[in-house]
């Protein structure tokens, strides 16, 4: 398969500064963070890849309690990139969708908020299933009824609300899901399907933007 075609993003994502970012501050503490470090500890990962790890939050609060663990990034940013090599991390810089990581390299996938920053969903998902056993992805926007797969670039980035059942569609291909789960703001968590029952009784499209949807599971054997 050729690579997707691409625009130039970086501009946006460059002119970024670490700890000056609005949309990172508002949700430095949401729950769905702490849910995916207690995750680690319970499942004790080897190792992670981390797609887009932001200002590594998620990282930090883990390298404490595994001190061990092997934690990599992947990003193409260079605000975040500078972030995560000063902290001490290993930084792959690339897209999600071409890593150039070997196959398998890493027990356990992570990325928040990101997957929505595809340029190509089809490419995004096989190689991230191509570089790790186990995933955890969280997404904080997507519609319920509309959108389709096709990335938005009407910001000047790739920034798109894909259908959700099209995504988790995506997924099921390539691995098996444990599960899906909703987590709010107030840390309230609800499973998937009860989640979206609440939101169509609205005739919601759009999913409330303080709302994560993790979809947490195993990869196919390459």
């Amino acid at each position: 398969m050729s690579q997707p075609d691409t625009i130039n993003y970086l501009q946006y994502w460059d002119n970024l500064k670490v700890g000056e970012i609005p949309w990172v501050r508002r949700k430095k503490s949401h729950p769905v963070r702490d849910r995916f470090v207690r995750y680690c500890i319970n499942t004790m990962p080897a190792s992670i890849i981390e797609i887009g790890a932001g200002e590594c939050i998620e990282a930090d609060e883990i390298r404490k309690v595994m001190p061990k663990i092997r934690y990599e990034i992947v990003d193409i940013a260079t605000p975040f990139i500078e972030c995560a090599r000063k902290k001490g991390y290993l930084v792959h810089v690339a897209p999600m969708d071409n890593t150039k990581i070997e196959t398998k390299a890493f027990e356990l996938l992570y990325l928040a908020g990101v997957l929505e920053h595809s340029r190509e969903i089809s490419f995004a998902v096989e190689e991230l299933a191509r570089i790790s056993q186990r995933f955890y992805i969280s997404m904080f926007k997507w519609k319920m009824i509309s959108g389709g797969l096709d990335a938005n670039t009407e910001k000047g980035y790739y920034s798109t609300e894909y259908n959700i059942e099209d995504i988790i569609r995506q997924i099921s291909r390539r691995g098996i899901i444990d599960y899906i789960e909703a987590v709010t703001v107030d840390g309230k968590v609800r499973a998937w399907k009860e989640y979206r029952a609440e939101r169509e009784l609205y005739h919601t499209d759009r999913h409330n933007n303080n709302t994560y949807l993790s979809v947490v599971g195993t990869w196919n054997a390459a």
